[in-house]
């Protein structure tokens, strides 16, 4: 009785020179065909570059850039005279480039003097800190078209736009910043407190508009200078990255939230978000899977990491619902309020939520 979730998509631009987040780094990439520009800005004020060039020859078609977020990498693919197409990735706390697929005679590269040939990998003298072991949880919101970005900037689909935000935020390196785009988190914070679910919506996409650029870079200003933000200075020590993690972290509370041995899922349904999944949520108590539909709970798995017992938090609409061990088990019904006495290493199934 699994919970599978589809795998992740990736999201692309065919538009050359467009801005990306290097998964689990505080550093960007504007690719061209013969060129990339990295960039690094952990805080507002900390910004470096590099240069890397590329010896290839165009004109080109189909110049297609991915954002892997199964794999944690950036692929980077098109066609000339011939094909080519390499991944860009953080490694033992270096930016690394495995070539995948490369013409004939290989690609000379400037910056180490020599010609790099399929299947060869190198590692660039740009230096991160690595983030050690990032967050396994998963979003899915039931959404399966194409992700070019250019089209999701215009759809402006939160079922798109939350999984992908949700899954960067989960490999970045934790940051802080209040100022700037950031301070819309206040807003955020307020109108959840209220249950203002249409403010909640409305928070969410005016990060969206405001605090993003090319495919998911953030950013604490608002560059497009669209008159969304009232006009005031960013704290030189806050990061643009905070936007992906504190992001992360509301998106994750709109479905789930733990302390200690209360656990509350669903707790603020908003109409967009009518069903989805997640999958290795942590708590204090154990590991949780969860489906819903019709904005409704479907399915739950706990795994218990510990004995103890939990209290749970449904919607409002659920008046009773069924434990059990495994797939034979008949099982028991339970009322909300009833508290749920778990194992070690025992795994319990939820389901029947009825109204």
């Amino acid at each position: 009785m699994e919970i599978k979730i589809e795998k992740r998509e990736a999201v692309f631009s065919h538009q050359m020179g467009i801005a990306t987040v290097i998964p689990r780094t505080f550093w960007c990439a504007s690719i061209f065909p013969t060129r990339i520009l990295f960039f690094r800005r952990k805080t507002f004020l900390d910004m470096e570059k590099k240069e890397f060039f590329l010896d290839l020859k165009g004109p080109w078609k189909n110049f297609t850039i991915q954002q892997d977020l199964e794999k944690d990498r950036i692929v980077v693919f098109g066609e000339s005279s011939s094909y080519f197409r390499y991944s860009v990735f953080e490694k033992n706390g270096s930016i690394c480039i495995h070539f995948e697929k490369t013409p004939k005679e290989g690609i000379y590269l400037p910056a180490l003097g020599r010609i790099v040939l399929a299947s060869e990998e190198v590692c660039l003298e740009i230096p991160e800190d690595p983030i050690g072991d990032a967050s396994h949880e998963i979003l899915s919101l039931g959404m399966h078209k194409a992700l070019d970005v250019e089209l999701m900037n215009r759809r402006k689909d939160l079922r798109e736009i939350l999984p992908l935000w949700f899954h960067l935020g989960s490999v970045v390196p934790p940051c802080v910043g209040t100022t700037g785009t950031s301070s819309l988190f206040t807003d955020l914070e307020s109108s959840y407190k209220e249950k203002r679910k249409d403010k909640v919506e409305k928070t969410f996409f005016l990060l969206w508009n405001v605090a993003f650029s090319g495919m998911l870079v953030p950013s604490l200003e608002d560059n497009l200078f669209q008159g969304i933000l009232e006009k005031g200075s960013v704290a030189p020590d806050d990061s643009p990255f905070a936007i992906l993690y504190k992001g992360k972290e509301w998106i994750r509370s709109l479905f789930f939230q733990s302390h200690k041995n209360r656990i509350s899922l669903l707790p603020l349904r908003l109409s967009p978000l009518w069903c989805g999944k997640m999958g290795n949520l942590s708590s204090e108590m154990g590991l949780l899977h969860m489906e819903w539909t019709k904005k409704r709970l479907r399915r739950v798995i706990f795994c218990a990491h510990k004995d103890g017992e939990i209290v749970w938090d449904f919607p409002s609409d659920v008046e009773s619902y069924r434990v059990r061990m495994n797939r034979k088990d008949r099982g028991r019904v339970y009322l909300p309020g009833d508290k749920l006495t778990v194992q070690k290493s025992k795994t319990y199934f939820l389901d029947h939520f009825q109204k």
